[in-house]
């Protein structure tokens, strides 16, 4: 099932209604899409459905908070497609290397937040060693509120599957993933807290907020 494929065409229907942008985006997928399987005059990139849908069901694996079976919806499973699944044909990196997403208060995106960390930090391979994910915002407390949504789901898989279980080192500042070396800390968007931190991945929450974008 190519999810991706599924909300665009039903964007450009009108089967599900959306906004301007929204639509320019689904409109752009499925250029690409089309330009991505090309002979003549290949295009660097292709989508990689199956690491996309393997990224949807690794996040429907990790429990919501209040333990229940978590289940995204299609608007959600689709921009994780567009996130995880274009890559670029020559390297297998990601095309898209940064993504400002935006939503209404309580559609659960620190948690959605959470679940691309734990993504990353467990699936992706690219690089293979030594990942680094940060997640930072205005203030410490709001820094972890992500991180530890990430640690609490991942203590939860961690019960019920001892493979996770042995390669997780979990703690309260600090979540590292022993095979590949890889971690995931939380950190406030003062410059000085994050000097020697090189990071793969930056999920900056509430970044609207924010009083410049020096973080960026």
């Amino acid at each position: 099932m190519n999810y991706a494929t599924e909300y665009t065409d039903k964007v450009l229907s009108g089967e599900i209604v959306a906004c301007k942008k929204i639509k320019q985006a689904a409109r752009r997928y499925r250029r690409d899409l089309k330009a991505s399987k090309r002979k003549k005059n290949p295009w660097p990139y292709y989508f990689d459905e199956d690491f996309a849908n393997k990224a949807i069901e690794f996040i429907e694996l990790m429990p919501a908070r209040d333990g229940s079976p978590l289940k995204l919806e299609l608007f959600q499973k689709w921009f994780i497609s567009e996130l995880f699944g274009w890559r670029d044909k020559a390297t297998g990196n990601r095309r898209y290397d940064r993504a400002y997403i935006s939503m209404a208060r309580k559609n659960g995106k620190s948690f959605l937040m959470a679940d691309l960390g734990a993504l990353y930090l467990l699936m992706e391979n690219k690089p293979a060693m030594n990942r680094e994910i940060v997640y930072t915002a205005n203030s410490n407390a709001q820094a972890h509120l992500a991180f530890d949504m990430m640690s609490s789901g991942l203590r939860q898989v961690s019960k019920v599957s001892k493979s996770v279980r042995d390669r997780l080192k979990i703690n309260r500042t600090e979540i590292i993933d022993l095979p590949s070396n890889s971690r995931a800390v939380p950190l406030a968007s003062d410059l000085h807290s994050l000097d020697g931190y090189q990071s793969d991945l930056a999920i900056i929450d509430e970044f609207a907020l924010a009083r410049n974008d020096e973080i960026l």
